[in-house]
């Protein structure tokens, strides 16, 4: 029988003991978990082994320095599952960040009108008539710029109109 002790130092087992205590510094909660559970199955597993396999035996000792190792091997992937995993995370915060800020710029306009039939103001909201550009501009953010359409053309300047064509 072994006596008891402190576990034989290894370079694996110094190096994933810094990489443990960095990973609970930083936040990685998850990474920290996934490794504890990684490390609590390779010992029960290799505790386990000779009662599964003939002929196999296995120490307390033997299996948690195993799984330290295993732990070791595997640190860097769940880490690297980690980061990616926030900064994914980081990246949606931002973009929800982004929309709701977009949206805040979003004016739409909405309801019922009033407009003149004949010379299209419409009727603020103050009772007043103005003209719809002003209207829209201060309701949107639409901009204008104004031009004649062929008919209005023809009708309002027919000496242009035969002109241009």
């Amino acid at each position: 029988m072994i006596a008891p002790g402190p576990l034989p130092s290894t370079p694996a087992a110094a190096s994933s003991d810094h990489i443990l205590a960095r990973v609970l510094r930083s936040g990685m909660r998850i990474a920290a978990v996934t490794l504890g559970v990684v490390f609590l199955a390779e010992v029960v597993v290799m505790l386990l082994l000779p009662h599964i396999v003939p002929g196999a035996t296995t120490s307390l000792v033997e299996a948690l320095v195993d799984a330290v190792g295993l732990t070791a091997l595997l640190m860097p992937f769940v880490l690297s599952l980690e980061t990616r995993r926030r900064g994914a995370e980081e990246a949606r915060e931002r973009l929800v960040v982004e929309l709701r800020e977009s949206l805040s710029k979003v004016k739409t306009l909405s309801g019922l009108l009033p407009i003149c039939a004949h010379c299209k103001k419409i009727r603020n909201d103050k009772g007043y008539w103005i003209q719809i550009e002003s209207y829209i501009r201060s309701h949107s953010e639409a901009e204008f710029s104004h031009g004649l359409c062929p008919a209005c053309l023809q009708q309002y300047y027919p000496d242009f109109a035969d002109a241009a064509s």
